[in-house]
């Protein structure tokens, strides 16, 4: 199997690094020390393609697939891991629930303008009594005149505060746990749909809260690289001694935004448990 990317791959890999060290490393401090959303990059990223990498172009995307994405999300990160996981989370976790799961009409009218970067997209699952658990979640939502009456509160949700469009999660049937789970599309404006206060982040401070099924080697591979990630960053900081401890070199941030990866969407514990528990089904 070869795992070299080609001659595009590459010239987009270089077009993104390109991007990232001009428009994003100037700033990255800056906008980390003041807790900065640059929504200022919306509409560069846009120009670039690169807030609808995976999507058909039919839908505004830019038709590409997972190598691309992937490449785009690393170039990003490698300058500033708050730029990465924002462009991360408006992709993988609102605009592809609506590609993956949503009616054409829903496709038209939400996802275009997602792939296409005129609108900014958020994902809400994590509330304040689960997270990982995402089973015991207090969000109900009941029928009601023809639609879905809907309570409940979400925290730690990228772009809650800037998003035009959400994908939030309510239990429609608690006796079904996780199975009693839907997703619903909230618009921004939609009465009773509000944000909250900016959480005060230890890292990643700039960003604003269909295939196989490979549970157990996906559990694996986050364990892994997460974990490996804030080790790598922690020698990091030690090698460079007093000087890793201060914000005049960037090896303290590079371990402030690592530590995310072993919390965020499925801790290092949890994933810990899908492997056991996926190695117990097979023996």
């Amino acid at each position: 199997m070869d795992f070299e990317l080609n001659d595009e791959q590459r010239q987009m890999k270089m077009s993104v690094r390109e991007f990232a060290e001009s428009e994003i490393a100037p700033h990255v401090m800056e906008w980390d020390e003041a807790q900065h959303f640059p929504i200022e990059l919306k509409p560069k990223l846009a120009a670039l393609g690169l807030m609808g990498v995976l999507f058909p172009e039919e839908y505004g995307g830019a038709g590409l697939g997972y190598v691309e994405y992937a490449t785009v999300i690393e170039e990003l990160s490698r300058v500033d891991g708050s730029v990465g996981i924002s462009v991360a989370a408006h992709t993988s976790l609102c605009s592809n629930h609506i590609y993956q799961f949503g009616t054409e009409e829903q496709k038209q009218k939400y996802l275009t303008p997602l792939a296409a970067g005129d609108h900014l997209g958020a994902w809400g699952l994590t509330e304040p009594g689960s997270g990982s658990d995402a089973s015991s979640t207090r969000t109900t939502a009941v029928r009601k005149d023809g639609g879905w009456m809907i309570n409940g509160s979400k925290n730690f949700i990228t772009h809650a505060i800037h998003a035009d469009t959400c994908v939030a999660f309510a239990s429609t049937d608690r006796t079904k746990l996780s199975k009693g789970i839907t997703g619903f599309i909230f618009e921004k404006g939609t009465k009773g749909f509000s944000p909250s206060k900016k959480e005060n982040k230890l890292g990643l401070r700039a960003s604003e809260d269909q295939g196989q099924r490979t549970t157990k080697a996906s559990s694996m591979a986050k364990l892994f690289a997460s974990e490996m990630g804030v080790r790598v960053c922690e020698e990091a900081i030690q090698i460079h001694g007093g000087y890793g401890y201060t914000k005049d070199y960037p090896a303290e941030k590079y371990w402030r935004d690592s530590k995310l990866c072993t919390i965020g969407e499925g801790t290092s514990e949890i994933q810990r448990m899908i492997i056991a528990r996926e190695i117990l089904k097979s023996s």
